[in-house]
């Protein structure tokens, strides 16, 4: 398994925002604990047990915590997409229209962990390849 940390967050956040990152980062605590979410145990057991729950617990993290400035729901879903590629999941698959729809639904609180996870899973394949092609393609989301 593995995750993202805090440079790679901020790196995709400055790569979608460009020079309008310098509005800035609204609380790195935030950011942080959105960052270590997917990584979240108790008593020694994963909370989070599956590359696509955590993928979308980080997401989900990002976009409710609210880290940034500006930017949060993009970085959100970027990051998940990331996530999933590095563990060698395939998200070509995924329909512009979803991810756009799990970023405001996460945004406005309308849509559970669950039911995302449940959605991600018609549209992902496991690979052998590493294939990590998210970060220059931003346009998925536009929220």
């Amino acid at each position: 398994m593995k995750y993202l940390n805090l440079a790679d967050i901020l790196y995709i956040w400055a790569s979608i925002l460009g020079e309008e990152c310098l509005t800035g980062i609204r609380s790195y605590d935030l950011l942080e604990s959105a960052v270590n979410k997917p990584k979240a145990s108790f008593e020694g057991q994963e909370l989070y047990k599956d590359d696509i729950t955590k993928a979308v617990v980080l997401c989900e993290a990002i976009i409710r915590n609210h880290p940034f400035i500006d930017g949060n729901k993009r970085t959100g879903v970027i990051a998940m997409l990331t996530f999933l590629e590095i563990n060698r999941y395939d998200t070509s698959g995924i329909p512009d229209d979803v991810l756009y729809d799990i970023a405001v639904g996460f945004a406005e609180g309308s849509l559970g962990r669950e039911e995302v996870g449940s959605l991600l899973k018609n549209f992902l394949f496991a690979t052998d390849n590493l294939c990590v092609s998210t970060i220059p393609s931003v346009a998925h989301v536009r929220a």
